[in-house]
Formats: structure tokens, sequence, C-alpha cells
């Protein structure tokens, strides 16, 4: 017999820095780390920092919720249909349960979760 010869195919790694800007592996609940520029682990309360600093949702990191300015230090507000309603997340909470946080009249036709 002539031994058999298998040959394995390892996946391609992804460069550093497109492993760390991608929202899933960036999610707390994804993988049990996320690493930053200079090697270090964070935690989840560092990841959702970083996110709340770049204008996403700092539960899912998925969606835009802010515009930002000014290097991080002036966040406005975004509403982007379907997706955030002054600054609060739509994937994360109901059309209700946003204008309830501000404090807004509901509308009792608004949808549940969008």
């Amino acid at each position: 017999h002539k031994p058999s010869h298998y040959t394995i195919t390892m996946p391609r790694l992804r460069s550093k820095k497109k492993l760390k800007e991608s929202p899933l592996t960036a999610h707390p609940g994804s993988l049990p780390t996320s690493i930053d520029d200079n090697g270090h682990v964070m935690d989840q309360a560092e990841v959702s920092a970083r996110w709340k600093k770049r204008g996403l949702c700092a539960e899912c990191g998925g969606v835009q919720t802010h515009k930002v300015m000014l290097r991080g230090t002036v966040r406005v507000p975004q509403t982007v249909p379907h997706l955030s309603y002054k600054g609060k997340c739509l994937r994360c909470m109901s059309m209700i349960q946003a204008k309830s946080s501000l404090n807004e009249p509901i509308d009792f036709g608004d949808s549940g979760r969008r």
C-alpha cells in the first residue's frame, strides 16, 4: 500500500485590523475576548465604551446611533428609518421603548421591534 496523503487547507486569517473592526468579532457575546490596537484584551465595558465613542450602539455595536464630531467629543443623536430613533438603537429596543426612554408620547400605531 502507498500511504495516503491528505492536504489540509487552513483558513486564511484576516489582518488584525479587519478582525478588530468587524462588529461580529467585537460583539461582547460573540467571542470571549476583543483585542485593541496595543494587544490589550478588552472586557465588555471597554468594548461598549469604544463603540459609544464611535457613535455606535453600546449594546450591539451594529447600528450608527450618533454622528460623531471633534474626535468623539461631540455626539449628535441620529434618526435613521428602521435603525435608530433620536440616538436609540431600534435593533436593541422597540420604537415604543425608545420613545418611552425619551419621555415622548407613544403612538400605539408604532410597531414592536423593527
